[in-house]
């Protein structure tokens, strides 16, 4: 009988181990199937949303270029048209500075700050008749021998008669402005900034007139504002240097 008694509690022993076996075997049979899965939906998610992010990303990228490119596009279409135009050619045929023709003098200055879409991107611009040797510029007209940066300008003319092109853009933005204390004043030349350069010469007579046209380097801020609300750094290069830059930290990253 005692024997009966042990066979029986050596059984229940053995057979308590066994489902504690058969309920681990089980419950690793259940769980590790999902957390495999579980990692590899994990995987697949961080995959996906870096995926979603780097075409967000790419999608933006594309669109600032775009809206910088057409910006760009305007304007220099617009000062492409307007260099045929007889507001120019009548500054051309100026043979002293035009102080008594306020009429044309005001027509030619409304064609050369830009039409109403563009006229907010224009800082401001310089005519220099070279061939007579007068100025309109922003802020009026004098000789230019009475520019008070006239080495400078002097310089910047000869350099511009070594480029080919009649129209290009020029980035200077890495040139300090003539201006004291950031105040505009007639009498100066300013080639700092990003500018387009449109220019006329002839072989026998060599440069005719040069205009120079600054972009509005606060106004071109203006449409990187969606990016930087959505949380994105924004900067935008141009012939290698930095036009625009909402986070310098970032621009020296990159």
């Amino acid at each position: 009988m005692l024997t009966d008694l042990k066979y029986k509690k050596l059984f229940a022993i053995k057979d308590g181990k066994y489902e504690k076996r058969l309920f681990t075997q089980f419950l690793l049979l259940v769980t590790v199937p999902l957390i495999v899965m579980g990692l590899v939906s994990y995987f697949i998610y961080v995959n996906g949303e870096t995926e979603k992010s780097r075409q967000a990303l790419e999608s933006y990228c594309n669109s600032v270029a775009n809206e910088y490119e057409n910006l760009f596009s305007s304007v220099r279409e617009y000062y492409l048209d307007s260099t045929s135009s007889t507001s120019i050619k009548w500054l051309v045929n100026q043979k002293d500075v035009p102080y008594s023709q306020y009429k044309e003098v005001r027509q030619a200055q409304n064609m050369l700050q830009g039409n109403y879409f563009l006229s907010k991107y224009i800082g401001f611009y310089n005519f220099i008749n070279v061939k007579e040797g007068w100025v309109l510029s922003k802020f009026g007209m004098y000789n230019y021998n009475d520019l008070k940066n006239r080495g400078e300008t002097d310089q910047f003319l000869q350099d511009q008669k070594e480029v080919p092109l009649s129209l290009y853009w020029l980035n200077r933005t890495d040139v300090s402005g003539p201006y004291q204390e950031g105040a505009k004043e007639s009498g100066f030349i300013d080639t700092s900034g990003e500018l387009l350069i449109v220019k006329e010469e002839y072989a026998s007579t060599g440069l005719v007139y040069l205009l120079t046209v600054q972009l509005n380097m606060k106004q071109l801020g203006t449409l990187t504002e969606p990016y930087q609300k959505m949380g994105y750094d924004v900067t935008v290069l141009s012939q290698g240097k930095v036009l625009m830059e909402t986070n310098p930290d970032f621009t020296a990253a990159f």
